[in-house]
Parts: C-alpha cells; structure tokens; sequence
C-alpha cells in the first residue's frame, strides 16, 4: 500500500481504516508534546490536557491520543498514540502499553548531547520490555529553541544520530517537522500494515460475568453486577468497557473473522 504525505486532526478521513498501536516516547515531555504538535496540530492533548499533566509530572507521565493518518488508496490508519517520559523507571508500569504496540517513535532534543544518550537507552529499554514480534522504531529530532541561531549548530549532529540509527535498524527523521518527519512515518506504516496482512481486530461485545474476572489489558478487576465489562467473540478476552477502545492495535487469537 503506497500512501501520500497527509497527517489530518483525529476522526477524519473516509473509506477503510486500519488502527495502529503507537507509543512516542522522550526523556522530557515538551519533546513529546512538540513532536504530537506537528503530528497534529489539532490534537487535544497538545493543546490542553496534556499541558496541564506536563505541569504536575514534569519528570513522569503518560499521556493517550488519536492521530489519523491518510492514506492514497482513500483509506486510513488511526494511530491510538501513547505519550510517555520519564517511564523507563518504572518498566512494570509500561509493560501493558508496549503490547500489541506497533511503532515506536523516540524523541530527543538535537541541542542537548544529554537528551540523545538518554534516547539510546531508551531505545534499549523498548526492546527490552515489548513483547515479540517487537515494534519498528522511528528516531525524531527535536529543535529545543525554534528562536535559536541555526548557524549555532546542534549538540548531536544529524549524521551521528542518523549513523546510529542505521546500526540499531531504525528509522530516521532529520527533525519534526511535517514535511521531514511525516514521509518517514508513512514509509513504516506501509511496512506496518503489510505485516498485519493477517490482522484481525478483537470482536468486543457487553457482557455479564457471574464470577470474578478481571481484565485482560489492565489487569484490573472488573467491578459490577450487570454487563460489568465486554469479552471478545473469538479469544474470549474479557476487559473493561473503557479498556476495549485501547484494544484496537491488539490482534485476537482466537475465531474472530476479518470483515
């Protein structure tokens, strides 16, 4: 499937859609906001929710968006995006988000040797804690001053990081913006969608459950007395109400059909 440059703000875009599992991760949260700004400028969580969560977890925090990406064979994918900073910490608590992820994308601040080290660990730690087959990965610079003298040069050059990025077989993008980074991305969801060729969603319906269940994404009980949470047709999976909207990057292993 060959796609078109096109990102568009959150529910748009007609014919067939294809949902995709992403995380973006930074060591710092503005890179993540800056790097989903330019993904989607019309996203909620750039311009609001997630401001104010950078406000209060300044050093960790994660963050859940849509972005929808157009496609020239009039369909489109629908990237269910995780922002996270700060969370290789803590790796039990991101176990979760990183199943049935699909991409990744690693956001470091080009004028900040710091920021570029702590994205090779951060790389490591995806590989380390995602589930195989384990997701492709997209390296994104990061202008941290939009103000600053270009001629100042940047702390890590885009030839170094690029080099890297090769030697650890991921995707690169010489900066955020649009018509740099949004190529790139297209290129891995072509790759992405040809492997999930086979692909087939989990059918949720509400349902009851008379004994004690808990879910299958967050692990959570499911409280209630009547249609407390919803179970896959195919694999049986039981999980909360809220939990089956963030299922759809997982693939069913069970009978569920593909139409």
């Amino acid at each position: 499937m060959k796609a078109t440059a096109g990102v568009e703000a959150s529910g748009g875009g007609g014919g067939s859609k294809h949902v995709v599992k992403a995380v973006l991760i930074s060591s710092t949260p503005r890179d993540a906001l800056v790097v989903l700004s330019q993904l989607d400028p019309h996203s909620a969580a750039a311009a609001g929710p997630s401001a104010q969560l950078v406000a209060k977890s300044p050093h960790m925090g994660v963050d859940f968006t849509f972005v929808t990406v157009q496609m020239d064979d009039g369909s489109s994918v629908v990237l269910q995006l995780w922002l996270l900073w700060g969370m290789d910490q803590f790796p039990s608590v991101v176990r979760s988000v990183f199943r049935g992820t699909k991409l990744v994308l690693l956001a470091y601040d080009a004028h900040k040797f710091d920021s570029f080290m702590s994205i090779k660990v951060l790389s490591k730690f995806v590989d380390d804690n995602s589930p195989s087959p384990r997701p492709d990965k997209m390296l994104v610079a990061v202008v941290s001053d939009p103000a600053a003298d270009p001629a100042a040069g940047t702390a890590v050059s885009s030839a170094t990081a690029e080099q890297w990025a090769k030697s650890v077989n991921m995707a690169f993008a010489p900066d955020c913006t649009p018509a740099a980074m949004v190529p790139v991305l297209l290129t891995l969801l072509n790759t992405v969608l040809t492997a999930m060729g086979a692909f087939v969603p989990h059918k949720f319906q509400s349902s009851t459950f008379n004994k004690p269940t808990y879910c299958d994404h967050c692990g959570g009980f499911i409280w209630g007395l009547h249609h407390q949470g919803k179970m896959c047709k195919g694999c049986k999976s039981t999980v909360h109400h809220r939990c089956a909207e963030l299922c759809g990057g997982e693939a069913c292993k069970g009978k569920c059909k593909n139409k």
